[in-house]
């Protein structure tokens, strides 16, 4: 079953990355990234924080299981972070994506049919995977759209 539309070549945008990270195992990537969303809006409500975009998770795979997870929002340039929170310049960065739309339960399916396609078409990923929410309506929902990327050389 295709879970994902065609990939193709484009560029990652930069931006400024308002985020929180936790390094944990594949299994605990939502439960650990919904405690960092929660702080982040907590963050971004009582400082008055404007998010320039859509919600970003970033992955950085750490081998025997493990990721490192950042979990944010583009934010202006200036915006200052506190406690956990950092705020970085993320780099524009050659990428392949694709659209998946479906819930979160899910979605390593379609990571894992979308690298396959990666790989088949001749492309070297690199070790950064984003996942862009470009609608989001609950975890379970059917009717969510998230951009896959993955860094290529």
């Amino acid at each position: 079953m295709m879970m994902t539309t065609r990939i193709k070549r484009s560029k990652a945008k930069a931006f400024t990355f308002l985020y929180g990270e936790k390094e944990t195992d594949y299994k605990g990537v939502s439960v650990n990234g919904g405690k960092i969303m929660d702080k982040l809006m907590i963050f971004m409500k009582k400082n008055k924080v404007e998010i320039l975009g859509p919600c970003v998770w970033a992955y950085k795979h750490l081998g025997k299981g493990k990721v490192r997870l950042r979990a944010g929002f583009p934010v202006a340039k200036g915006t200052a972070a506190k406690g956990i929170l950092h705020v970085s310049e993320e780099p524009a960065w050659e990428c392949m994506s694709t659209q998946y739309a479906g819930s979160m339960e899910k979605i390593p399916e379609a990571w894992d049919e979308f690298t396959a396609k990666v790989k088949k078409a001749g492309h070297k990923p690199m070790n950064i995977n984003r996942e862009v929410y470009h609608k989001w309506i609950g975890p379970e929902s059917p009717d969510n759209l998230t951009e896959l990327q993955v860094q290529v050389k």
